[in-house]
């Protein structure tokens, strides 16, 4: 699945996000989400982070310092997709109840959004600085998730640099 588009998602009472529809499908299965680039978090569906991890791994010397680093902030960073508990028990259920086990793991691990519902750890919120609406982007295999002013910054460097680039890329 191609994942293209873009919008933004203002936090719900409890400071979760919807998952927008364009991209509820490719999220049907879980993901991951973890630093990106640029000051952004990318959010991989389960195939494409097992994909991503499979061709960047073998690239990854590891006695080399960048590549180190890289692991650290990639991997080390990475959540699977949840949503927390104290979600489920505010909306008046217990966190389980009536759904499936999944071998030996807590049924929303790694699973998708509740209700198509984000909940991101507060250690990517802040890397991201994340506050209060999200801006959803896709990008071919995985979703870069921004703040607004972040993104808004992007999209000012972008336009004055992509066009001389794409030619570096053959494009």
């Amino acid at each position: 699945m191609i994942l293209y588009g873009q919008c933004s998602v203002a936090p719900d009472a409890a400071g979760g996000w919807a998952v927008p529809g364009q991209f509820a499908a490719a999220l049907a299965e879980g993901g991951v989400v973890t630093v990106g680039l640029d000051g952004c978090l990318w959010v991989y569906p389960a195939s494409s982070w097992q994909a991503f991890v499979e061709r960047v791994s073998p690239r990854l010397q590891l006695t080399q310092a960048i590549a180190r680093e890289f692991a650290r902030q990639t991997f080390g960073q990475a959540h699977p997709l949840t949503l927390g508990d104290r979600t489920l028990a505010r909306a008046g259920r217990p966190p389980y109840e009536g759904r499936p086990p999944y071998e030996g793991r807590p049924p929303y691990e790694g699973r998708p959004p509740y209700e198509g519902r984000l909940d991101l750890p507060d250690s990517l919120r802040q890397l991201a600085d994340i506050h209060g609406n999200l801006i959803w982007v896709g990008v071919i295999d995985h979703i870069e998730l921004w703040s607004p002013q972040r993104w808004q910054a992007q999209l000012a460097r972008a336009s004055s640099t992509w066009e001389a680039g794409l030619s570096a890329l053959g494009i």
